[in-house]
Order: C-alpha cells, then sequence, then structure tokens
C-alpha cells in the first residue's frame, strides 16, 4: 500500500514535520533506527521564530512552563566580570517571545512525540533506512528492522531528517560541502558552585580558553562548553574530572564541579549541501546543514525547514497544488542555510581565533555599548531570533507596500478585541491559508461577506478569512496600510501576497485569485 509521506529519522526535525504534516490531515509514517528517545540534552536553545511556531500548535505553555528564559549575558574576562549585557526582553516589539528560551532537545522530542499521539500517530522505533529508488508516481524504499526483516514502503514523498552522516544523502550522492574545525571541544552538563550568579549565559574569557556556561533547569546548573585541552587529545577514556581544573585555571576562575550528568568530546563541522530536494525526496535538519553551535541556530533551523515543507507537501496532497510548489522548498531554504553556515562559521571562528586580550578586555566592553543602540539591538535579535529569515525575492512573493513585503514573516503586532490584548499569530492557528482583508475605510458588509465567501471556495477548507476592522488602527499601521487591501498569509504565517487599493473591492478579489492560480495551483 502506498503511504502520501514517508520521513526517516525521528530527532527533532523528523518529529516536526511528522506534527505538522499530522496538523494538515497528511498520512505518513516515521521510521527511526534508535530504540527510543535520545535522553541527551544535545541542543538547548529555543528561539523566538521557534516558540511562534509552538503557540500555533498550542504547545507554548509547555515550551514556556518546562524551559528557562535566561535575561542576561555576562561576560567574564580573566576571572573579572567585564559586562552584564541585558538581553531578556530585547526583541521587545519585535515578537511575542522577545527572548532566548531553554528548552532542551530531549524535551522537544518528548512534546513533539507527545503532540502524535493526539492524532494517533507515533514513530516507528528500531527501523533502519537501507535502500531507496524511485519509481513511476513515488519512492520506494527498503526499511530494515531490529531483527533483521527488511520491509519495503512505497510513498508520494520521502522527507530524510536523518542527521549529519545521512544515509539518504549519500545514497542520493548529494555534495554536502564543508569543513571540519580543528579544535575538539567538550560539552558537559554540570552543577557548579562558584560565586557568579546562576540563571544567566556566562560568557568567561582567559589568557588561552574560553567557555561558555548555559543556565539550565535545576539547581545551580549549567551546560558547559569549551574547547579540549591540548594534553587530552586522542586519550580514549578522557572525563570531566580530568580537565575541569585545567579548564577554571586557563580562565582565572574559581569554581567546583558536580553532579555531571553528560560529558561529551565532539568535533564541528560546517556543511551545507548543493540542493535540499531531488526527485520527490526531500533534505531537513542536519541532513542537508550542520554548523557551529554560535547563536543556538542548528535545532531550529532543522525545525523551521520541516515547517517550510510540510504545508507545501500538504497543498499538493490535498489540494491539488501544482507540484512545482515543492520546488520552493529548495529556492527559500539552500540560500537561508548558506548564509546560516556563513555566517556563524565567522562568529565562531572570531571567537576562538580572537586576540587573548582583545577578547578578554576590549571585546565585552565594545558588546556592552553596541547592545544599547536600537538599531543593533533590533538587528540582532533578528538574526539569532530567526525572525529576519525572509523569501521577498523568491517566486512565491509578489507585493509591497511602505512597511512590508511580500515574503517576509507577517509582523507582529497586537490586536484589541473585546478588550483584551491578542497578538495577531492568536488569529492564525488554522492549518490553511489566512487572508487578511484590512480595511482603511469601512466597507459594506454585505460586500466583504461575499468577498469572503468567494475567498474561502478558490482552495476549499484550505483558505480562512479574517476581516481587520478599521477600528484595528494599530497592527494596520505597523503593517503599512494606507489604503483597503488585503493580505495573503501562508500558512507558515509568511506573506504570499500584498494587494493594495482594492477599490472596487471586485478588483483586490481577481488579484488574489490569480495570485493562486499562478503560485499555488
Amino acid at each position: 500500500m502506498k503511504i502520501p509521506v514517508l520521513i526517516i529519522g525521528a530527532g527533532p526535525t523528523g518529529l516536526m514535520m511528522a506534527a505538522q504534516l499530522a496538523r494538515f490531515g497528511v498520512d505518513f509514517r516515521i521510521v527511526e533506527r534508535n530504540a527510543f528517545p535520545s535522553e541527551k540534552t544535545k541542543a538547548i536553545a529555543v528561539q523566538a521564530r521557534t516558540l511562534e511556531i509552538y503557540e500555533q500548535m498550542n504547545l507554548i505553555d509547555e515550551v514556556l512552563e518546562g524551559g528557562l528564559k535566561f535575561k542576561t549575558t555576562h561576560i567574564i574576562g580573566n576571572g573579572v566580570v567585564k559586562a552584564n549585557i541585558q538581553i531578556g526582553d530585547f526583541g521587545k516589539d519585535q515578537s511575542p517571545y522577545p527572548f532566548i528560551q531553554i528548552f532542551t532537545q530531549d524535551k522537544n522530542e518528548r512534546l513533539l512525540i507527545s503532540y502524535l499521539e493526539k492524532f494517533n500517530k507515533s514513530v516507528e522505533w528500531s527501523k533502519e533506512y537501507s535502500d531507496l529508488k524511485e519509481v513511476e508516481n513515488g519512492v520506494e524504499v527498503k526499511v530494515k528492522s531490529s531483527d533483521g526483516t527488511i520491509e519495503t514502503i512505497v510513498a508520494d514523498y520521502v522527507v530524510a531528517c536523518d542527521g549529519g552522516k545521512s544515509p539518504v544523502r549519500h545514497s542520493l550522492k548529494i555534495p554536502f560541502k564543508g569543513d571540519t574545525y580543528e579544535q575538539v571541544f567538550f560539552v558537559a552538563d554540570t552543577a557548579v558552585d562558584w560565586k557568579y550568579g546562576y540563571g544567566d549565559l556566562f560568557l568567561c574569557m582567559g589568557k588561552n580558553k574560553f567557555a561558555a556556561f548555559f543556565p539550565m533547569p535545576g539547581e545551580k546548573r549549567f551546560r558547559v562548553v569549551s574547547i579540549i585541552p591540548e594534553k587530552f587529545l586522542g586519550k580514549a577514556e578522557t572525563t570531566f574530572d580530568d580537565i575541569k581544573k585545567i579548564i577554571t585555571d586557563e580562565l582565572n576562575i574559581k569554581a567546583e564541579f558536580y553532579d555531571t550528568s553528560w560529558f561529551a568530546e565532539y568535533r564541528i563541522h560546517h556543511r551545507v549541501v548543493s540542493t535540499f530536494s531531488k526527485g520527490r525526496i526531500f533534505l531537513a535538519g542536519d541532513a542537508a546543514h550542520i554548523h557551529s553551535p554560535a547563536g543556538g541556530q542548528g535545532m531550529n533551523t532543522g525545525l523551521q525547514d520541516a515547517y517550510n515543507l510540510a504545508w507545501k507537501l500538504a497543498s499538493v496532497l490535498k489540494h491539488n497544488a501544482n507540484k512545482n510548489l515543492l520546488d520552493t522548498y529548495n529556492e527559500e531554504r539552500l540560500p537561508n542555510a548558506i548564509r546560516l553556515v556563513n555566517t556563524t562559521d565567522r562568529a565562531f571562528t572570531f571567537i576562538i581565533n580572537a586576540n587573548p586580550f582583545l577578547r578578554a578586555n576590549v571585546i565585552p566592553v565594545i558588546a556592552k555599548f553596541a547592545i544599547r543602540i536600537p538599531f543593533i539591538k533590533k538587528f540582532m535579535f533578528k538574526g539569532i531570533s530567526q525572525i529576519g529569515i525572509t523569501y521577498e525575492k523568491f517566486s512565491l512573493a509578489r507585493g509591497t507596500n511602505s512597511k512590508i513585503k511580500a515574503g517576509q514573516r507577517l509582523p507582529y503586532t497586537e490586536l484589541f478585541l473585546n478588550k483584551d490584548d491578542v497578538n495577531i499569530y492568536t488569529l492564525l492557528k488554522a492549518p490553511s491559508f489566512h487572508i487578511l482583508i484590512c480595511q482603511k475605510e469601512k466597507v459594506d458588509d454585505e460586500k466583504i461577506k461575499s468577498l469572503s465567501s468567494s475567498l474561502a471556495k478558490i482552495i476549499p477548507d484550505f483558505i480562512k478569512v479574517i476581516v481587520i476592522d478599521p477600528l484595528q488602527t494599530y497592527p494596520q499601521e505597523c503593517w503599512g496600510i494606507r489604503t483597503n487591501s488585503i493580505i495573503i498569509v501562508r500558512p507558515d504565517n509568511y506573506i504570499g501576497c500584498i494587494v493594495n487599493e482594492i477599490n472596487p473591492i471586485a478588483i483586490g478579489f481577481e488579484k488574489v485569485k490569480r495570485w493562486f492560480e499562478e503560485k499555488i495551483l
């Protein structure tokens, strides 16, 4: 029996893909070679854009309650606090979540597994990808179970979320260009007894070393990341106990470590594929791009790969969209991955290779004052939070006005409904396109009703029309609305099309219809 989608890999990216397909009512199977979910914390940061996705899925409360929001970054040079940089709300007015949330990878995975259960879907554990080939109108995949049996699965489409060593990518012979940093790093989840405080991010700079202390839930707990001392390179059984005194001595800090729950050595790579897709097979997450941990971008980027692809697969499989729509996944996500690998590489290289004196004394002072400049603060948040990712130069985008452009994420704004403040994203939770009819001047209710009905019929059960009342002046000013306008919002809350000056209103309807016919259907 043929299935619509087979997902290979049940890490965060694969699970988000499954969760999004479940939202859209697309059937799938998801297989994972491991026997159970990982218990390792691994990636720890969830950025604002990902939090907005969790809000759309009605999972935001679990993420906020189960994690930790840190408010300040402290930079310590040779044991002395050089700067205290307030970042708790440095994205204020740009997102309903203007901060970085510590919510570890294992928690993300468990949350998404639980979410799938609401749709009576689950991961098929202990099933490993073996081989694949494209057949007429589909992909034939061989999957090997732990008992050695091999099952052949035929799917309309395959999404490979099988990690940095992706067997699927290797089978497709897709280039994965990049390099590996020469340093060997370690990660330790541990409790720390020291004088500097808790619950925040501490960047410690020394003469020859640096270390990052990321706050973790639990009493006095941190994720410590630094470089393995050279004398321990190549040793088979290095432990955190072996190196912790060397690290503190070189950083000139006094700290006692205890109750270490996880310690691992690893090398950091920066690589990206030449294409995110080949035929009916798509790559997502680490299978398509791996990079340094600078800025906490990795897991978030994979989650958003899945978020971008899922609605396009749903459009094709459930709503008779043109299959060319699937080409926009590579068009939109590949340039973002290249940019991300390049920027994180530059940032990371600068940190590890900077002059020791500058790193410990000058950089903290520059950072302290730079973050106070509104433009820099806004620019930094857009980059780190990933709300600044834009598709405005690509084929699905059409239209602009004085403040926004098609291809951008619909800007965050508040609405005032029934005397309550709600952000615009609370109205955009349905797994569908949303068409915002923005009234600068009041339009006859019957005309609005007729227009809304006609728009909703363009793709039945996949378009929701929302009328923004002219009294809602703040969001319309935020969006640059000067005349009666229509904004088409994609299912991933990116703007697809902006239609200005809909007077008479029938002209606006025709322009909206034409966008769907040319871009989607």
